[in-house]
């Protein structure tokens, strides 16, 4: 596990061989998970309830969450204790009041970008699918809000996310242009 220690596990020691494109690659074997889920997604679309339930329990749900607890979330500590700030104060005096996208342009960044994660490439899912899923087979198998331990591991690596690049706490705008999508963390 990566929290409190000095560097990460799945970085590893040396920041040259680092990904510059992404903060932390994931492993291989997320795709599969999220194939696993898309097919308890239909299955409970169609109406398969049960079987829907039963597809959950194929998922790395604890393996899921670990990932992205200890590896996916700390990376960031870790590349920014070695390579600093990505961002510079952004001096806008006209910075925009509204810090989250609405809907409307929610949607028009995950369009833009496929579901697609800017950093990682993987296929992420707007929250509205994990909702109405949960409302399917019920909370008690499928939980897609709360804390880490209440949330399904496949929430914490593929629930989509309009966020900006600049962040808006140092003038980012709240824009199609400063806006891409990510996991939601």
């Amino acid at each position: 596990m990566c929290r409190g220690t000095q560097r990460c596990t799945v970085l590893g020691n040396d920041p040259n061989i680092w990904s510059k494109e992404a903060p932390l690659v994931p492993p291989a074997w997320f795709d599969e998970q999220l194939t696993i889920f898309t097919n308890a997604a239909n299955l409970a679309a169609s109406g398969e309830v049960t079987k829907a339930r039963n597809q959950l329990y194929l998922i790395r749900n604890a393996d899921l969450k670990t990932w992205f607890i200890e590896h996916g979330q700390q990376s960031g500590v870790f590349r920014h204790r070695y390579l600093g700030k990505l961002h510079a104060k952004v001096v806008d005096s006209n910075r925009d009041q509204l810090k989250y996208p609405n809907k409307k342009l929610e949607t028009s960044v995950f369009e833009r970008d496929g579901y697609r994660c800017r950093y990682c490439n993987i296929r992420l899912i707007p929250k509205e699918i994990f909702d109405a899923f949960s409302k399917v087979v019920g909370a008690d198998v499928f939980y897609p809000i709360g804390t880490h331990i209440q949330r399904h591991g496949i929430v914490f690596t593929f629930r989509a996310n309009a966020d900006h690049v600049i962040p808006h706490k140092i003038g980012g705008r709240t824009n199609l242009q400063n806006l891409d999508i990510m996991v939601d963390s």
